[in-house]
Formats: C-alpha cells, structure tokens, sequence
C-alpha cells in the first residue's frame, strides 16, 4: 500500500470482523473489540466465565459472543455481580 492509503476506510485491511482497524500515516493495525482477543487478524471470544470472579458465588454466568451476563440465582435478588 502506498503510503497515506487509507486501509481502513477503504476496507482494504486484512482485520477480522471482531476487530477495529486503526489507519496509521504508514499502514494500519488491528485491535480485537472489548470481549475478544487474539492478534486483530484473529480475534476469538473471551469466556468471562472462565474467570472466578466474573459474577457473584451466588449467580449464573452466561457467555455470549464479546460479552456476558450475571443473573442471581433463584432466592436472591441483584444485578448478578452482587447478589442478596
């Protein structure tokens, strides 16, 4: 690419479909979006999950695709990451 070519805005970059390209004044580089991670060219979904504290001991996580949600368990009420 020449340089001052835009890859990102003429779409000509080789990012994955869950990263941002950023143009750069010589070439562009990729950045996985928030919930995924890999190299930009690559970008596999982070299982939140996995993680010990990603929801309160009292509640059910739910991996999705670049996020995840928290809901309390029957008996306890709260936004998940906090549960009464």
């Amino acid at each position: 690419m020449p340089i001052g070519a835009d890859e990102c805005n003429e779409q000509t970059h080789n990012c994955h479909k869950n990263a941002d390209c950023v143009d750069l004044p010589e070439g562009f580089y990729c950045n996985c979006k928030s919930g995924f991670s890999g190299d930009g060219q690559t970008c596999e979904d982070i299982n939140e999950c996995e993680f010990p504290t990603a929801c309160h001991k009292d509640a059910y996580c739910n991996n999705y695709r670049g996020s995840y949600n928290c809901t309390c368990v029957s008996g306890y009420n709260g936004n998940g990451t906090v549960c009464l």
